[in-house]
């Protein structure tokens, strides 16, 4: 399954467990903790907002390949391409 959600959440380091029965939503609202980690839904706010705690630098270094990219797309007719 490809979302920026599930991508974003593996990429930090998050185990994804896909749950595909419509009584799997209704259980993960019960079951905080399994194991000793954390179970959330991430589809809801909390987990989306972990998605936020990746630093400037982080998203910098992210986005520099498609800053240079626009930058030689753009050549001469732009003196600089920068991110605000």
């Amino acid at each position: 399954a490809r979302s920026p959600y599930i991508e974003s959440l593996t990429r930090d380091g998050f185990e994804v467990l896909y749950m595909f029965d419509p009584v799997d939503e209704y259980a993960v609202q019960f079951l905080k903790e399994y194991k000793g980690k954390e179970v959330m839904s991430c589809m809801n706010v909390s987990a989306a907002s972990l998605l936020d705690q990746r630093t400037q630098d982080d998203i910098k270094a992210e986005m520099e390949p498609l800053r240079k990219r626009i930058e030689d797309f753009l050549g001469d007719r732009v003196k600089q391409v920068r991110f605000g």
